[in-house]
């Protein structure tokens, strides 16, 4: 959960005010993304050049209401409210963000191969049963 000011940071407020959940009595918000707490590790910081690029990962739990979204782009899709979700967050200099993004894209697409071994090494294991789950792959 996140106060205001960090949805605020982040550019959550106001546009996506109503596709996320508060806690008026706490006046703490659910996170709609892991981008809301990461950003705002450093949001108060200026950080020296000589300390950049910070990678931060996080894998949580997020809450969205998806207002007014549901069949508009997603024909054929039920969202729900509540999913996981893995963010990764690049701190670095404007000017070397497209290389440092290139460099996160890479390292995904080699994790997600290797999952994508792993996953098929079970489906020979276990057979037609586990690879429902996975259908996707």
């Amino acid at each position: 959960m996140v106060n205001d000011e960090s949805m605020m940071a982040t550019g959550q407020y106001p546009k996506f005010k109503d596709e996320f959940y508060r806690i008026d009595k706490d006046e703490l918000n659910l996170i709609p993304t892991a981008e809301v707490p990461l950003t705002n590790l450093y949001r108060d910081e200026i950080i020296p050049e000589d300390q950049l690029p910070i990678s931060v990962t996080a894998h949580t739990s997020c809450f969205r209401r998806e207002a007014g979204s549901y069949g508009k782009d997603t024909r054929g899709l039920v969202r729900v409210h509540q999913f996981q979700k893995v963010e990764l967050v690049k701190f670095c200099k404007p000017e070397d963000s497209e290389e440092e993004h290139k460099k996160y894209a890479f390292s995904c697409g080699e994790y997600s191969e290797k999952i994508r071994t792993s996953i098929s090494g079970y489906y020979s294991l276990f057979g037609r049963y586990f690879r429902k789950f996975f259908d996707h792959l």
